[in-house]
């Protein structure tokens, strides 16, 4: 090939792959459009489109409504679809075989027919094996003797469709198509699959009948799966055990040590398209989006694509997500960004640096690996979590019987990000769902600080002299534990876990906790008394062995956060509208 020739065809490719970004950012009707009616469909299809974007982009249109666009695709990207489609784990999903053959056989049954004949012929030998019986009619056996259901395309070889070896799942709450229904479409499938075979090649639907039925289905069970996590792997998608590695923690000491971490970065040919679909979904607000725009090379732009498109399928394999469509895989590119915009500020802070800048977040991606980056990231998140298990299983609050509730609503929710497999971020202000993936420094900072006051105050609970026998039926938390054994002894009442009169509550609301509100602004909030505060200090520097200065460094944060939370809840209520249905700071009656 002349140097002439290899430019055109670099070119062409270039040409091919800047028609595709433009594509992958339509919506998925009009992407759809776009193809169809470019001047080469086919090689835009074929050249341009890596099959995770492929994938992508026809469930984005619908697999029934893409069946032109699965036309053009190549056997490779038909081959994409099969591994990622009719495997469970493991297992082959016939039932999904026989969807995706049906879709292949819509598209384009010529194609079908001679890849299902030559390329993937074991594969679908095993198929038939699960799917069907063959007899071999002798020269002169009457062919009624073999059965009525059995049916022949050549007189020779008779075929039976077995029952459904494997009968669709059912979901919950989801009515799903009638098993006869569903047994109808396989056999119809089924049936076109060898028509279409004896159609294109006697003689070689006679060798594929032949050998399915001395398939050893186990044995080639196991070397699908095996050659079908080879090619997963090649295009970043590890076996799980591989995989599952990406969460395996790094310091930061132990990137700048090579004898404890080595990697091995190969060159990228700048040639071959890199997954549009994973980068275009990640937030442009995000360092990590940002400093890819920013790198002084094109050869480093893309080695920091292909390691994120890496990177997010390793975190598919190892979380055991199915992605289906841009909001499966937006999750897994902003899990991927947040752990190493974490593992930047490590290494940013680690030197004494500010938090880094899209640019020298560039350098430092050039420097180092997105996947060391994740680990030093989400090795911070981890660090949290083990010191959250170390606390949990030895703590005061577990001896007392209690549940997480105890803690209240944030920190409860804090401790159940931490003390799952995988940490998550507690996130108050996230509506759909409060748990979301760590995604800067600071929200491993302030899990971080919050794990400290829990921690606190449990040590602080442990030392109190009460006796801490709690009625069954209350809702107990550190909050009103703590405010009903005061607010109770400020009565004179005996000091025991047990909820207060309404009657005994108000005297004590107004006489002890808040202070009268102005005559001129008989609507403005109450604020507590100083001496309230005071009092409440002194209740518990006599119940425990601490001093009071001891007590305000251990715990002081929490105590002022708590009487913020009273003026908060209960500043604007009057005593007489107090209700202890909606009273949780205290324990009522």
């Amino acid at each position: 090939m002349t140097e002439k020739n290899k430019n055109q065809i670099d070119r062409r490719l270039y040409q091919l792959q800047e028609q595709r970004k433009q594509i992958c950012a339509l919506p998925a009707g009009d992407a759809l459009d776009r193809i169809l009616s470019a001047s080469q469909p086919m090689p835009l299809v074929h050249s341009s489109f890596p099959e995770q974007d492929l994938y992508l982009l026809v469930h984005d249109i619908g697999v029934s409504d893409a069946l032109p666009i699965l036309k053009l695709a190549s056997n490779r990207q038909w081959e994409y679809f099969f591994d990622v489609e009719v495997w469970d784990r493991d297992r082959i999903d016939l039932n999904a075989v026989t969807k995706w053959t049906e879709l292949f056989l819509t598209a384009d049954p010529c194609r079908m027919s001679r890849w299902a004949s030559y390329d993937k012929v074991i594969f679908f030998e095993y198929y038939l094996f699960k799917n069907i019986r063959v007899v071999m009619r002798e020269h002169d056996q009457d062919p009624s003797e073999i059965g009525d259901d059995y049916f022949t395309f050549d007189g020779v070889f008779y075929i039976r469709i077995l029952d459904n070896p494997v009968p669709p799942p059912v979901v919950e709450g989801e009515a799903g198509p009638a098993p006869e229904a569903d047994d109808e479409t396989r056999r119809r499938v089924v049936t076109q699959l060898l028509k279409r075979l004896a159609e294109e090649d006697s003689v070689r639907f006679h060798q594929i009948l032949l050998e399915a039925m001395h398939v050893i289905s186990a044995e080639i069970e196991e070397a699908q799966y095996r050659e079908r996590n080879i090619r997963m792997a090649e295009k970043g998608f590890l076996p799980f055990d591989e995989a599952i590695g990406i969460y395996q923690p790094l310091e930061v000491k132990d990137i700048h040590d090579p004898s404890s971490h080595q990697e091995y970065r190969p060159l990228v040919d700048t040639r071959q398209p890199v997954a549009q679909f994973a980068l275009r979904l990640g937030d442009d607000r995000d360092p990590v989006i940002r400093a890819l725009d920013l790198f002084d090379t094109d050869a480093h732009r893309m080695q920091a694509e292909v390691e994120l498109a890496g990177l997010t399928n390793r975190l598919i394999i190892a979380d055991h997500k199915l992605i289906r469509d841009r909001a499966d895989l937006k999750w897994a590119v902003q899990k991927a960004c947040g752990y190493i915009n974490i593992g930047l500020a490590g290494l940013a802070a680690e030197t004494g640096s500010p938090k880094p800048d899209p640019k020298k977040a560039a350098a430092l991606m050039v420097r180092y690996s997105l996947p060391s980056l994740f680990r030093i990231g989400f090795g911070y998140a981890l660090r949290v979590k083990w010191q959250a298990d170390r606390w949990f299983r030895d703590c005061w609050f577990q001896e007392q019987g209690l549940a997480l509730t105890f803690w209240g609503e944030t920190w409860m929710g804090v401790l159940g990000g931490l003390l799952i497999k995988k940490p998550l971020f507690y996130d108050q202000a996230q509506v759909d769902g409060h748990y979301r993936e760590f995604t800067d420094m600071h929200d491993i900072d302030a899990t971080k600080e919050a794990l400290t006051r829990i921690i606190a105050m449990d040590r602080f609970l442990s030392r109190l002299t009460i006796d801490f026998r709690f009625p069954a039926d209350a809702f107990l938390t550190y909050k009103n534990l703590l405010l009903t054994l005061w607010a109770r002894e400020s009565m004179n009442h005996a000091p025991e876990v047990e909820p207060m009169d309404l009657s005994a509550f108000r005297a004590f609301f107004t006489g002890h906790l808040f202070s009268s509100r102005p005559p001129d602004s008989p609507d403005a909030p109450a604020s507590i008394r100083l001496s309230a505060k005071q009092s409440f200090m002194s209740w518990l520097v006599g119940r425990s062995d601490l001093s009071e200065n001891e007590i305000i460094r251990r715990i002081g944060p929490a105590l002022d956060d708590l009487f913020a939370e009273i003026e908060s809840e209960l500043g604007r209520v009057r005593p007489e509208h107090i209700d202890p249905r909606f009273i949780s700071l205290f324990l009522l009656k």
